[in-house]
């Protein structure tokens, strides 16, 4: 929840920075912290399933789940080490895996999800030529997107979504005061 309320924070801060080079870098913080809000949710998932069947899953399986490998060093001893998977394997295998029901990848949700990730890695891997649009909305649209591809994976596994998955602007309006660290206005008596 704080990863999701932090994107939401950096998007409004982008709202209302007037300076482009602080525009640009609340939008690029809104950008990461709304895709490790979606990580952070896989991630307890996998670690959740491995850690409760542990003793009924298939060693490969559990591994694949926290994201291990096992490997030789250059002594010759095996070792585990991480083993990134990329997201978009990773939310299709842990979505069929833990829901038994495939993540759609033929709708408009895994479009928006295909750019978003674009975006994402055009932040985290900036090659020539460099992004320069870092208008707010971007930021706004990965974080709905996000909220949408977890709201998914809720469905997909019988389960109902979390309360404030809702959209950005929708939830930056409810809760500005609270998610921009702004004093709350003061409440009439009576």
């Amino acid at each position: 929840m704080s990863l999701h309320r932090d994107a939401v924070a950096f998007y409004g801060l982008a709202l209302e920075a007037e300076d482009l080079m602080l525009i640009g870098r609340y939008v690029r913080a809104a950008v990461l912290a709304a895709f490790a809000s979606l990580e952070a949710q896989l991630n307890m998932a996998a670690q959740a399933h491995a850690n409760a069947h542990r003793h009924a899953i298939d060693p490969l399986v559990h591994d694949v789940l926290l994201e291990l490998e096992a490997t030789i060093d250059e002594q010759g001893h095996i070792v585990r080490r991480r083993r990134r998977i990329p997201l978009t394997t990773r939310l299709c295998f842990l979505t069929g895996f833990v829901s038994g029901r495939e993540f759609p990848r033929n709708g408009q949700l895994w479009q928006r999800f295909l750019r978003a990730t674009a975006l994402r890695d055009s932040y985290v891997h900036p090659k020539p030529p460099f992004p320069w649009d870092y208008s707010p909305s971007l930021a706004r649209d990965v974080i709905d997107t996000i909220t949408d591809v977890e709201i998914e994976v809720h469905r997909l596994m019988g389960l109902e979504p979390m309360h404030w998955w809702m959209p950005t602007d929708e939830l930056l309006r409810r809760d500005r005061a609270r998610i921009l660290g702004l004093p709350e206005p003061e409440r009439g008596s009576g």
